[in-house]
This record gives structure tokens, C-alpha cells and sequence, in this order.
């Protein structure tokens, strides 16, 4: 498995391991993994313009809502 993000694709990932559904520490871990994709992302501009702050995306657990304009 690699990840892209944006124009650039990571090396390969081998995974080997995983968390077993219903674990407590899954959410925990999804957290952690993605703060990194998405501090890398450049956010600039985009999501939902509301009193002046863009709202790009909303996070809990393991659930991420990724905002954008549609027009």
C-alpha cells in the first residue's frame, strides 16, 4: 500500500499488523495516523467559508467529514 497526497505518492507500505475491529485504541490510532496526512495537505482556501474561518473538515474518533465548495 502507498499514500498519495496531493501530487506525491509515498513509498510502498508493507502493512502487517492491524487493530482488531471494536478495539478501544482504533480510534486513537486512526487519529494519530492521519494529524500527520492532514497537517501535510495544504488547506489554504478551501472548505466552507463560515464568518470568515474555512472549515475544511470535522473529526471524532474515527469518523472525518472533508468539506469543500461546490461551486
Amino acid at each position: 500500500m502507498s499514500v498519495r497526497i496531493q501530487d506525491q505518492t509515498t513509498k510502498p507500505i508493507q502493512l502487517q499488523r492491524g487493530v482488531r475491529q471494536g478495539d478501544v485504541f482504533s480510534p486513537k490510532l486512526f487519529t494519530a495516523a492521519l494529524e500527520d496526512v492532514f497537517k501535510l495537505l495544504d488547506w489554504n482556501g478551501l472548505g466552507i467559508n463560515i464568518n470568515g474561518e474555512y472549515i475544511t473538515q470535522l473529526r471524532f474518533a474515527d469518523d472525518v467529514v472533508i468539506m469543500a465548495d461546490s461551486g
